[in-house]
């Protein structure tokens, strides 16, 4: 372009020193003068500064235009618009391929590194999976569902307790397996419920019997006897004269509320003296023996 404009600048040029030299030579109308050569030459000189300043524009907007091609990373259109492969154009295009070679690494990596710790969190879903079928087997074969021996949850208040805490360990772990999508869970789990529920029917009238008898072991001293009735050991009397006194009766049974509900008492009753017709009572709704126990109960 710069080429166009500079010979047109020297054929002006050289117009113009002739038509000085010679008019008629350089304008070929009627009575040629110097004075119309010089106005001629000076209307050319604005109109090629002027076809320049268009030129220079154009090429401008080219230059703009392949630069957005460029930012925009279609390479090959903007090369392609410009009309130009520069050694530049080829470096930015080489520089650019790197670029999004270790993008596309980079992508490569982290989905390397997600499927890893895919596999991890796989691996121990499965672990822990493996585990929980462990523990609800290890239950169903424990020496206190397969044999019944309870002798270690015996005697002091603490052991009878201790002995509930068992139970409520199992229906949590019964109600995790019921929640469980693995079917062997689920099926291991209603197994561990039919041996709890079994050994809770036959162990609560047990565990109700031996707190009664540490009771009277602890309180005979203040000269309370204990009566236990009912077909399963449900009804639990405290016969002492203090119990005249229907106060002594209300602090007794606040007293003793909580641990007589944890073994599942549905009635206490308080008598004065053991040949006295009138007796107190308070009804207690606590769960069937069947229910599977929770230690909030």
């Amino acid at each position: 372009m710069e080429g166009l404009l500079f010979g047109l600048n020297f054929i002006l040029l050289i117009w113009f020193i002739v038509g000085l030299l010679k008019p008629s030579a350089a304008l070929w109308v009627k009575e040629p003068t110097r004075l119309k050569i010089f106005g001629i030459w000076l209307l050319g000189v604005f109109a090629i500064s002027g076809l320049s300043s268009i030129l220079v524009d154009k090429d401008a907007d080219n230059y703009k235009l392949g630069q957005e091609y460029l930012e925009e990373r279609n390479y090959g259109k903007a090369i392609e618009k410009l009309g130009i492969v520069s050694p530049e154009h080829k470096k930015y295009e080489e520089i650019q391929v790197q670029i999004k070679f270790a993008d596309s690494l980079k992508r490569v990596q982290e989905k390397a590194k997600d499927e890893e710790r895919a596999r991890e969190e796989l691996a121990r879903q499965i672990e822990e999976q493996d585990r929980f079928k462990n523990q609800l087997i290890r239950e169903l074969e424990s020496d206190l569902l397969v044999t019944g021996n309870t002798s270690a949850y015996r005697g002091e208040l603490l052991s009878l307790q201790t002995e509930l805490l068992v139970f409520g360990a199992w229906k949590m772990l019964i109600d995790n397996a019921e929640l469980d999508p693995d079917p062997e869970v689920k099926k291991l789990g209603q197994r561990l419920k039919r041996r709890v529920v079994s050994h809770q029917v036959k162990e609560f009238p047990i565990l109700r019997r031996e707190y009664a008898k540490f009771a009277k072991s602890v309180l005979w001293e203040y000269d309370i006897d204990f009566v236990l009735s009912g077909k399963r050991n449900t009804t639990l009397e405290f016969i002492a004269t203090a119990y005249v006194s229907n106060k002594s009766i209300k602090d007794s049974y606040e007293t003793l509320h909580e641990q007589m509900k944890m073994f599942r008492f549905k009635r206490i009753q308080y008598r004065w003296s053991k040949y006295a017709d009138e007796y107190t009572y308070y009804t207690m709704e606590t769960p069937n023996d069947s229910e599977l126990y929770r230690p909030d109960e």
